[in-house]
C-alpha cells in the first residue's frame, strides 16, 4: 500500500511540474501583445496628470533569457497599451516591456524590464513566446 501511494504522488508530483514548465509558443511573423496601463507609480499614488507613460519593447532569444537584460533586442515603443511585434530573424523568443514615466516629454524615471518569461507577468500565469521561422519556397517547375 505504502508503494502505490508513493507511486501516486509521485505522478502527481511530475504532473505539477510538466504543467508548471509549460510556455505557449505564438507561432508568427507578425505578434500583437497587450498589457494593462501602467497608472500608478511604485508607491502606488497615481501618475500625475499631464505625465506620459511610454512603453519600450523588447525580445530576447529563448537561449539568451539567463542574461535577458543584456541579451535583450529593442523592437518599438508606444504610448499605446497594444504593440505589434515584426519578427526578422528565426528562433524562438521571450518578449518584455518596461515603462518608462516622462515629464515635460523627459524621461524621468523607468521600471524594470517584466518579460513573458516569468509566468507571474502574464495573463492566466503562463509564460509565452513566439516562435518564427520563414516559409519555404513555393513548389514550382511541375512536369
Amino acid at each position: 500500500m505504502k508503494k502505490l501511494i508513493t507511486i501516486i504522488l509521485a505522478i502527481v508530483f511530475m504532473l505539477m511540474v510538466s504543467t508548471a514548465s509549460a510556455v505557449i509558443w505564438k507561432n508568427a511573423s507578425l505578434v500583437p501583445i497587450a498589457w494593462d496601463a501602467v497608472t500608478t507609480l511604485e508607491n502606488g499614488n497615481l501618475i500625475p496628470a499631464g505625465d506620459t507613460v511610454n512603453y519600450v519593447i523588447y525580445i530576447v532569444p529563448e537561449s539568451g533569457i539567463a542574461d535577458a537584460d543584456n541579451q535583450k533586442i529593442e523592437v518599438g515603443q508606444t504610448t499605446d497599451t497594444t504593440f505589434n511585434i515584426v519578427m526578422e530573424n528565426e528562433g524562438n523568443y521571450y518578449f518584455g516591456g518596461k515603462a518608462e514615466r516622462l515629464v515635460d516629454g523627459a524621461k524621468v524615471s523607468e521600471s524594470a524590464i517584466s518579460w513573458s518569461f516569468v509566468a507571474a507577468n502574464t495573463q492566466g500565469g503562463e509564460e509565452m513566446g513566439i516562435v518564427f521561422y520563414l516559409i519555404p519556397a513555393n513548389m514550382g517547375g511541375f512536369r
